[in-house]
């Protein structure tokens, strides 16, 4: 008797845990299913081609948004050729900075506003934060920690790092032992 295709889909889901959790560990594996829970991407597509289409999206969101921008400053502040390129280039610097990690999207709208004094918000910062919320909960986990061990210039961090999380239509919560714990609000 042959199996239905609820049953087939079922065991080939089974056989591809199994295979991330042997390559990537649990840690990996528990990614993996938080990506595709928010993604609502089927377990078919394989991580390789999802992260080249992301990387095909990062690209053209990058190279329009140049555009954009450039025309802007173009057309309504008078930058001419010199200017223009040289804002291009720090800009793929500054978009190469993001891809590589050497700063975040929080730390340039935290920048902004404390510099100058623009609320700049991000509208998929919620998808963002859940996607990374283990590492959004340790850096909140330490920032407590590190206040509660004798320095209180981090509660500033920290409450601006919980304004971040709560801007993003999100709740964090904290137990007695100092751990959190990001949740959707109900």
């Amino acid at each position: 008797m042959g199996k239905n295709r609820e049953e087939q889909a079922r065991l080939e889901g089974m056989a591809q845990a199994l295979r991330i959790a042997k390559e990537k560990g649990i840690e990996g594996l528990e990614a993996e299913i938080r990506m595709r829970n928010i993604t609502n991407l089927p377990c078919g597509i394989p991580q390789r081609a999802l992260d080249e289409c992301i990387r095909n999206i990062k690209n053209n969101v990058v190279d329009t948004f140049t555009v954009l921008v450039a025309y802007t400053l173009h057309h309504k502040f008078g930058y001419g050729k010199t200017r223009l390129a040289r804002f291009v280039k720090e800009f793929h610097f500054q978009a190469d900075c993001l891809a590589e990690d050497y700063c975040t999207w929080d730390d340039l709208v935290n920048e902004m506003r404390e510099e100058c004094g623009m609320e700049l918000k991000i509208r998929k910062m919620m998808m963002r934060i859940m996607f990374d919320r283990k590492k959004y909960e340790q850096n909140l986990d330490e920032m407590w920690h590190i206040y509660l061990s004798g320095n209180p210039k981090q509660i500033t961090e920290y409450q601006k790092g919980v304004d971040n999380i709560k801007s993003a239509g999100l709740r964090v919560l904290r137990n007695s032992s100092g751990k959190h714990k990001i949740q959707f609000k109900e």
